[in-house]
């Protein structure tokens, strides 16, 4: 990846996600996510990465999903996929 992208960026100026929310959205970023594929996640395992509570890293997730963020499919066999938005939706980046 060449410098953030513009999401990152975004990112790092939303109130909302100070704190935990914008941690756990970095880590996503440059250790587990990326911008073309689903991919699995699994709280637990994040959480125990980023030395957090499980509960405070599923909030965190909510938040990114929210804000548009990241993208998020639920799979019956795997449960929930995660992919980055490198470009925020038009009404979310205003």
């Amino acid at each position: 990846m060449n410098g953030p992208p513009q999401a990152l960026a975004d990112a790092s100026r939303d109130a909302t996600l100070r704190g935990s929310p914008l941690v756990v959205y970095v880590w996503l970023v440059y250790n587990h996510l990326d911008q073309t594929e689903l991919r699995p996640l699994k709280i637990a395992g994040a959480a125990h990465a980023l030395r957090m509570k499980p509960d405070t890293v599923s909030r965190a997730l909510r938040l990114l999903v929210a804000g548009g963020y990241l993208q998020r499919e639920y799979r019956p066999r795997d449960g929930y996929w995660y992919r980055i938005r490198w470009a925020l939706p038009v009404e979310t980046a205003a």
